[in-house]
């Protein structure tokens, strides 16, 4: 649904490569459509192959552009695995693979962001790729940075006046990121269901009405011919 992993790198020198240093991370926000769609797998660009970093997805809340919005906890996203795909330098990235540890279904017209932090008793091994176009290739109808800017910092927990939490930050440039889903189905079969069951049994009752109907028809003939030979 969204992408941007086939966007190159312009210049000469490698791509921009982002430490997620232990308490801290980075997150990409975006936007979903009409309609609920099942999140099959996150990927994301590491400098190397599978990292420490854990990624969990967030429901957003106001405000979506201003520090430490409101975030609700939609779902952890796990069982990283190498992507066949090559990246731009396949020597030293790769794209991995995330999946949902349980299922999750992203909710119509709502905001989402998508973390990828490390423990505070992480190590500093992990370094994501980010590129600086900003550019994302959305289908259907979600979004991306059109109302609200995608592009997050997780600062962890630090004291005033130190700036703590999650707070826009276009520095980074755009993480290197897929999102794929699939479109939850309209829950139509249950009613074609109960509506066939419902043909079904008319049908069943006008037989067995038609077939009284006879059963009667017959009888009143039956009784007639015995009176006129009785006459």
């Amino acid at each position: 649904m969204i992408s941007n992993l086939d966007q190159i790198w312009p210049g000469g020198d490698m791509g921009n490569f982002e430490t997620v240093l232990p308490g801290y991370g980075y997150g990409f926000m975006f936007g979903t459509g009409a309609d609920p769609y099942a999140l099959n797998t996150v990927t994301i660009e590491e400098l190397g192959g599978p990292g420490t970093v854990q990624l969990g997805i967030y429901t957003v809340q106001n405000p979506l552009a201003g520090n430490n919005p409101t975030l609700i906890y939609a779902g952890a996203l796990g069982n990283a695995v190498v992507d066949s795909r090559p990246t731009q330098w396949p020597t030293y990235t790769s794209f991995i693979d995330y999946t949902p540890v349980n299922s999750i279904t992203l909710a119509p017209n709502t905001y989402y962001l998508i973390s990828a932090t490390e423990p505070v008793n992480g190590d500093d091994d992990t370094a994501l790729t980010f590129n600086f176009n900003y550019s994302y290739n959305v289908a259907a109808d979600w979004s991306v940075d059109q109302d609200v800017p995608s592009p997050w910092t997780y600062l962890g927990s630090r004291p005033p006046p130190s700036m703590s939490g999650w707070e826009p930050d276009n520095s980074p440039g755009s993480l290197m990121v897929e999102v794929d889903a699939t479109p939850v189905p309209e829950p139509v079969s249950f009613t074609l269901l109960v509506f066939g069951s419902a043909i079904i049994g008319a049908g069943r009752y006008f037989a067995s009405s038609s077939h009284s109907l006879c059963s009667i028809r017959t009888r009143l003939f039956e009784r007639l011919e015995r009176n006129t030979y009785a006459v």
